[in-house]
């Protein structure tokens, strides 16, 4: 299993779910910008593994003061 599995997409999702869920948006953030980019590309960018993980990025942002990356990437989402 490597960076390319879908398996291994999945666990650094989870890694990103929960450090949100424990507050730690930064890393949060960066496991979720590599999910997005990981999941548009393996199930489409109206999938629904990527418009999750992008709006659940979206927050990420949100809670870091990024309203501006929050408001693209939610757009992004809702647009696909």
């Amino acid at each position: 299993m490597g960076e390319a599995s879908d398996l291994y997409l999945g666990q650094v999702n989870n890694l990103a779910s929960l450090n949100l869920a424990a507050g730690n948006f930064e890393e949060a953030a960066k496991k979720l910008e590599w999910v997005v980019r990981r999941a548009r590309e393996s199930f489409g960018p109206t999938s629904q593994p990527a418009q999750i993980s992008a709006r659940n990025l979206a927050y990420a942002y949100k809670q870091l003061g990024r309203d501006d990356d929050a408001q693209r990437v939610a757009a992004e989402a809702d647009s696909k």
